[in-house]
């Protein structure tokens, strides 16, 4: 099983979102269920639960529990198994990371771009590597605009889009390194307008070099298809 938080006013109940397929455990495709109920804590959680788990209904309560629903609410695990094969369920398909699939782009938080199948992203979800804010109108006046007058800003912003398309070019990526005898060149601000593009840009989203190995993959990952902008190369010497 595997679950998300996600926040809701609706009342603390269990109930079925839809259907999933494809979703990986072990090196096998799984066929389940997507669940939601509240928590205890009051979050809202959605829940995978692979179809063999809805006939051990006692240990999928326990399952249940142990992820936050409170124990009253697994009495109406009954109603809930009677009613999953309902056609109204909406069909999710998993996909095991972010990036592009067929003609649909998922980000790192779950949110799909793109008309085509419902999409399920498995694993962990990164709220933080996205946090979108603002308006495109604002964007194109306060970023693009000013953007136009200066040739790095302008790469910058090429760069990103380009990183998104390079799957349907079939050109392999690659780096692009700033750098500069001067300080105040304006290398930051470059990367703070090519992040600005899909993601969260301050000083403090940047990611740097002297990340641990396991966060670099995690990076890596969050920013498949896209643009992953690296801050103070420095680092990179000095970290052990």
């Amino acid at each position: 099983m595997a679950k998300w938080k996600k926040e809701s006013k609706e009342r603390a109940c269990i109930k079925v979102v839809g259907t999933v397929s494809d979703w990986m455990e072990n090196g096998q495709a799984c066929f389940g269920l997507l669940l939601s109920f509240r928590t205890i804590a009051g979050e809202r959680v959605q829940m995978f639960v692979r179809r063999s788990e809805l006939a051990h209904p006692k240990r999928l309560a326990d399952h249940l529990v142990d992820a936050g629903l409170p124990r009253h609410a697994t009495a109406e695990l009954g109603d809930l198994i009677a009613e999953c094969d309902q056609s109204a369920n909406d069909h999710y398909a998993a996909v095991q990371g972010p990036g592009w699939h067929t003609n649909q782009y998922v980000w790192p938080d779950g949110d799909v771009i793109g008309e085509g199948k419902k999409l399920l992203l498995q694993g962990n979800r990164s709220r933080s590597a996205r946090h979108v804010a603002g308006s495109l109108k604002g964007w194109v006046r306060s970023v693009a605009t000013p953007a136009r007058h200066s040739t790095p800003m302008m790469m910058g912003i090429s760069m990103s889009l380009a990183a998104y398309l390079l799957r349907d070019t079939r050109v392999e990526g690659g780096i692009i390194h700033l750098t500069s005898t001067e300080s105040g060149a304006g290398k930051t601000l470059t990367q703070l307008v090519a992040q600005s593009v899909g993601r969260r840009a301050d000083r403090l989203s940047l990611a740097h070099w002297d990340a641990t190995d396991t966060s670099c993959e995690e990076l890596a990952v969050e920013h498949n298809d896209g643009l992953l902008v690296l801050d103070e190369i420095a680092r990179l010497a000095a970290a052990p």
